[in-house]
C-alpha cells in the first residue's frame, strides 16, 4: 500500500499490464499543437469570409507563401545575418559589461549606491527615444545596433547576476573566512557557483530583449536587417510579408531561447528546483 502512495506521489503510476501512460510533456506538446492549428483555421475562414479585412490580418496560407517566398529572395539571408550579427554581438556585450559591473558591486563596498542610481537612470529611459540618437553618434551600420541591442539587454542581465552573487550559504561563508580566505576567493568559491541559476534566468531573459533590440534599432534607421525589411514591406502594404516577417524573427526568438535553455542545463545539471522536491 506504502509503495502504491509513493508512486501516486511521484507520479510514476502506470496502467494495467506494466504499460506507461503518454509523457505529460508529449501530451502538452500535442495540445499546443491542436490549439495552434485550430487558431490558425479560424484566422484563415474569417479572412477568406471577409469577416476580417485582409489588410489588418492576412490568410495563414497567404503569409506561408509570402515566408516561402523570402527564400528565394537574394538579398534575405544577408538581411537575417544582419539582424542576428547585432543580436548575438550586443547581447554578449551586455553580458560581459553586466558581469563585470556586478562583480565590482559585490567586491567593492560602497559602490553600488553610487553607480546603481545612474544606471536605473539610464535604463528608464525610452530606448526607441535614445535610439535616433545613438545612431546619428555611431553611425547606420552594425555599430549602432550592437549598442542599442546592448542597452536593451543589459538592465535585465545585471539585476539577476546582482541578486545571484547576493546569494551565499552562510556557513560556507563563514568556515572559509575563519581558513583566511581573501575577499576574492570568496568571491570565486561561494558566491560565483550560487550565482550562476540567477545568472542563467537573467542570460535567459536577456536573449529575448536582445532580439527585440536589433528591431528596434534597425527600425529607427537602417539599411539592412528583418526591421528594415518589415518597414519596406508595410510601406508596400505587403502585409502577409510582414506577417511572414514577424514569423522569421519569433523562429529566432525561440532558438536563441532554446539553445541557452540547453546550455543552462547542460551546465547547471547540478543545480534543483529547492522549491520541487521531486526534481
Amino acid at each position: 500500500m506504502t509503495t502504491i502512495v509513493n508512486e501516486v506521489v511521484d507520479g510514476k503510476t502506470s496502467k494495467p499490464g506494466g504499460r506507461k501512460g503518454m509523457p505529460k510533456t508529449v501530451k502538452n506538446g500535442i495540445l499546443t499543437v491542436l490549439l495552434v492549428l485550430v487558431l490558425l483555421a479560424f484566422v484563415q475562414i474569417a479572412v477568406k469570409m471577409g469577416w476580417v479585412s485582409p489588410l489588418i490580418l492576412s490568410a495563414p496560407t497567404d503569409v506561408w507563401s509570402a515566408f516561402i517566398d523570402q527564400w528565394s529572395t537574394p538579398n534575405f539571408w544577408a538581411d537575417v545575418w544582419s539582424t542576428l550579427a547585432a543580436t548575438v554581438l550586443g547581447y554578449v556585450l551586455a553580458a560581459l559589461v553586466a558581469f563585470f559591473i556586478a562583480g565590482m558591486m559585490i567586491l567593492i563596498r560602497g559602490l553600488e549606491p553610487v553607480v546603481m542610481p545612474l544606471i536605473i537612470a539610464v535604463e528608464t529611459m525610452p530606448k526607441i527615444a535614445i535610439a535616433p540618437i545613438l545612431i546619428l553618434w555611431l553611425g547606420f551600420g552594425q555599430t549602432g545596433k550592437v549598442t542599442i541591442v546592448a542597452l536593451v539587454t543589459f538592465f535585465a542581465i545585471l539585476i539577476n547576476t546582482l541578486q545571484g552573487l547576493r546569494v551565499t550559504n552562510k556557513d560556507e561563508y563563514e568556515l572559509l573566512q575563519s581558513l583566511g580566505a581573501t575577499k576574492l576567493q570568496l568571491f570565486r568559491y561561494v558566491r560565483l557557483p550560487r550565482s550562476l541559476p540567477y545568472v542563467f534566468a537573467g542570460l535567459r531573459t536577456g536573449a529575448v530583449f536582445a532580439l527585440i533590440g536589433a528591431i528596434v534599432a534597425e527600425f529607427v534607421g537602417s539599411e539592412n536587417g528583418l526591421g528594415a525589411l518589415i518597414l519596406s514591406a508595410r510601406s508596400q502594404f505587403n502585409v502577409p510579408g510582414v506577417w511572414a516577417l514577424l514569423f522569421d524573427l519569433m523562429v529566432i526568438g525561440v532558438i536563441i531561447y532554446a539553445i541557452m535553455a540547453a546550455l543552462e542545463k547542460k551546465l547547471l545539471f547540478w543545480s534543483k528546483d529547492q522549491t520541487n522536491p521531486t526534481g
